[in-house]
């Protein structure tokens, strides 16, 4: 008997494995991918928090630390 399981969402992981993060138009992105698919579109609140803390550091080391 074959078991399957029916894709309910996207989830998505801030800072990436990789240590990079999600732009927010990649997010909007995304989202709109999971919208056309009927799926829902999940990123936990610590999550989300380590991606404002990413491009908050980012924008700052590429304004000249301002």
């Amino acid at each position: 008997m074959v078991h399957q399981v029916q894709a309910a969402a996207i989830s998505l992981t801030q800072a990436t494995e990789a240590g990079t993060a999600y732009r927010p138009d990649d997010v909007a992105a995304i989202a709109d991918v999971a919208r056309g698919y009927g799926l829902g579109l999940h990123m936990d609140g610590a999550r989300f928090a380590n991606a404002l803390c990413f491009w908050t550091r980012t924008r700052r080391i590429s304004l000249g630390g301002r």
